[in-house]
């Protein structure tokens, strides 16, 4: 998986400017990759580009809680309008 830095920078060049001023959160989730449920060429693809052999899971959980409480709290303010 990739670094908080490269993360950023890829939010950065992938979305405006004006959408990512707009947004309630900005943050990165983590992910897995199962190897275990990809075809060869998958694996090749994963083995090359993200340079891991085995199953890796880097969910970020606090990120996701911390997700869920930040709309929970804006749905309170819009329902309070």
């Amino acid at each position: 998986m990739q670094e908080e830095h490269t993360l950023r920078e890829q939010l950065e060049t992938n979305y405006p400017e004006e959408l990512r001023r707009a947004t309630l959160v900005r943050a990165c989730f983590g992910g897995e990759f199962h190897f275990d449920t990809m075809n060869l060429v998958e694996k090749m693809i994963i083995r090359k580009v993200a340079k891991v052999k085995t199953d890796v899971s880097e969910i970020r959980e606090e990120t996701i809680s911390a997700l869920a409480h930040t709309m929970n709290d804006s749905r309170e303010v819009i329902e309070q309008d």
